[in-house]
């Protein structure tokens, strides 16, 4: 039995009329979105990754997440740039201050 809190989100994204991924079908139409893909640990994950993705240094982002041990921190290994740039480690975007 899940939480209350996943049950209720599954009947918030159930209730969502439409919902398309940005994939496309052989048409060019846009695909319907995996909503499997919502779930409560979703929006903590892509909280903490667009931090690292906007360069938060990893102490900071420690703090954020309120995570023990730095080391979990590192798990959000890969930080993405948005202007296109490659993807790089986040042990090169910023230490502890």
């Amino acid at each position: 039995m899940g939480s209350s809190l996943a049950n209720a989100m599954r009947d918030w994204v159930a209730a969502i009329p439409v919902l398309l991924s940005d994939e496309l079908d052989d048409q060019g139409n846009r695909l319907p979105f995996d909503r499997r893909l919502i779930f409560p640990y979703a929006f903590r994950h892509a909280y903490a990754q667009r931090h690292a993705d906007a360069g938060v240094p990893v102490d900071v982002l420690k703090e954020l997440m309120d995570y023990r041990s730095i080391v979990t921190t590192m798990s959000y290994g890969v930080v993405h740039d948005s202007g296109g740039g490659s993807p790089r480690r986040i042990a090169d975007v910023g230490g502890p201050r």
